[in-house]
């Protein structure tokens, strides 16, 4: 994904492409040690479906879990985070107001938007062990590298575009060839022809929608607004804002930690453009806390493109088996 590659990536590829050699060798031999038994897994007495990607951030991984989580709102479902981002080291259940510095910014986020259970931990195999008695259920997030849990379902979702670079020269995670332990890929926007190379099971293709507006308040922004936001394509949200008017906008890093002193000159920047509210997506409002304006969010939501009976016959497979 040469476009997503950060401008420091680009910068130094020369540097960093050896590394990313050799991160990509020793994620292929550590996918193969699973593979053969040469490294242990665990295997729990509830169905695990995993979401994750081959690439870092951008691909709708946490709204497919809330997707999921929706879908099986009558089974007992726990998700299951390592918290990116969070400072939390031990495994605990995620409240709505569990700071997003403590438990990571997107368990927050489904905790409070999604009808099933969320824990962080960081061993996540462990923590479907321990808790198999309370739930029917299991949702893995970002867990397509966690390959010490055994699934039922290995969902993979990717970008409409070639693979890319490894990290650390590039965000790709693995190299396509990984795309064979996949049991579904979820495709964005439309089917990469790449694809077909390595994986031959159901075509599935969404696209990621922005779901209502949310605030304090209650309703959507009017009048003129000041748009912020730190996730890995802040290009998706920013195209997103058509039909309001933006005065201006600041972007961050994905899984920025917003601090008192970034809140303060995102509000003062808005005010002196003539902005009476700011606006930005629903895993960055978990991050940013309250502001001296009125705070608007939306998330984004999966809608089907092509697919959509395929993937819920998968779904029902794993959970009522025959």
């Amino acid at each position: 994904m040469e476009a997503g590659r950060l401008v420091w990536q680009r910068r130094l590829s020369p540097v960093l492409r050896p590394a990313a050699w050799l991160y990509g060798a020793c994620m292929s031999a550590r996918r193969t040690a699973f593979e053969r038994g040469l490294l242990p897994t665990v295997r729990v007495d509830r169905p695990v479906i995993s979401v994750g990607s081959l690439l870092a951030g951008g691909t709708g991984k946490t709204p497919m879990v809330a997707h999921l989580a929706r879908h099986f709102a009558s089974t007992r479902t726990a998700v299951l985070s390592r918290g990116y981002g969070g400072s939390y080291r031990g495994q605990r259940q995620v409240g709505r107001d569990c700071p997003a510095a403590v438990c990571g910014d997107e368990p927050v986020l489904l905790a409070r938007t999604c009808p099933a259970d969320v824990w962080v931990g960081r061993d996540r195999a462990k923590l479907a062990l321990e808790l198999s008695d309370r739930y029917e259920l299991f949702l893995l997030d970002d867990g397509y590298q966690h390959l010490k849990l055994e699934r039922f379902l290995n969902i993979c979702l990717l970008p409409n575009e070639g693979p890319g670079v490894l990290l650390p020269a590039g965000l790709w995670r693995e190299s396509a060839r990984a795309l064979r332990a996949a049991d579904v890929v979820v495709a964005l926007d439309s089917w990469p022809g790449w694809v077909g190379s390595y994986y031959e099971g159901p075509r599935v293709i969404v696209e990621l929608s922005p779901g209502p507006w949310q605030s304090a308040r209650g309703g959507g922004p009017e009048g003129p607004v000041f748009a912020f936001c730190g996730v890995a394509r802040p290009e998706r949200f920013l195209n997103s804002l058509h039909g309001l008017d933006v005065r201006g906008s600041d972007v961050f890093a994905d899984h920025h930690e917003y601090s008192p002193k970034d809140l303060h000159e995102l509000v003062s920047r808005a005010r002196q453009l003539g902005a009476f509210a700011l606006v930005t997506t629903a895993k960055d409002a978990v991050r940013a806390g309250e502001m001296d304006l009125p705070l608007y969010w939306r998330d984004l939501e999966v809608r089907f493109i092509e697919g959509e009976q395929d993937f819920a016959v998968f779904l029902e497979s794993v959970v009522l088996p025959e």
